[in-house]
């Protein structure tokens, strides 16, 4: 059910929680790869694409570095400014983040990364079975793949003051309706101000 997959993100916290957990090399290229997804706004196919060529997506304008994509779904070139964290990321692999590996791995690896994490907890959701709306239990871990990332970027930039438009221009969503059905904001009336954009710039 649409519901299950839709239900989390995951906030700065977490992400820097994430970024700092001691781990293989494996789960951490794994768990780096998905730091950067939460900064990029990319779908998996994108960004798996993207980060066998990152050089080529890379501009430099102005002493700032974006990347252009070529978005496989709809064929929309999306602009992306290089958050300093993927930057760091992106860094610290010279650019090279190794054999690729399938999205049964990605998501499999980050369901086990997150069950060991101090991240766990359980999340109540409902959904509708037979016509009848149902609550269930279900750990944080288990609802967590490579579609968090996207939701993960969208929240996090509208909530940290984006403008919606700025941020659907990389999610590629065409009607404010569709891009706030998939945010998970807990206060949409708060988030609903214009900052100076330090999301971009964040340290973790």
């Amino acid at each position: 059910s649409m519901e299950i997959t839709t239900a989390v993100i995951n906030t700065i916290d977490d992400l820097r929680l994430l970024y700092h957990l001691e781990l293989t090399p494996a789960k951490k290229r794994v768990i780096d790869i998905y730091i950067c997804q939460c900064f990029l706004g990319l779908r998996i196919s994108d960004m798996f694409a993207f980060i066998k060529k990152i050089h080529q997506s890379t501009k430099e304008i102005g002493g700032r570095k974006y990347f252009e994509i070529k978005t496989k779904k709809t064929g929309a070139v999306v602009v992306i400014p290089c958050a300093k964290i993927v930057f760091e990321i992106l860094e610290k692999y010279d650019y090279d983040f190794g054999e690729g590996f399938s999205d049964w791995y990605y998501n499999r690896t980050l369901k086990e990364i997150l069950s060991g994490s101090e991240i766990e907890k359980e999340v109540l959701f409902h959904r509708t079975e037979g016509g009848e709306r149902i609550e269930r239990v279900k750990l944080f871990s288990e609802m967590i793949g490579s579609h968090t990332a996207r939701r993960t970027f969208a929240s996090n930039a509208y909530l940290m003051g984006i403008d919606p438009l700025d941020v659907m221009k990389i999610t590629g969503h065409k009607s404010y309706n569709s891009f706030f059905k998939y945010l998970r904001c807990e206060n949409l009336g708060v988030a609903m101000r214009i900052s100076t954009h330090e999301f971009f710039n964040l340290e973790l």
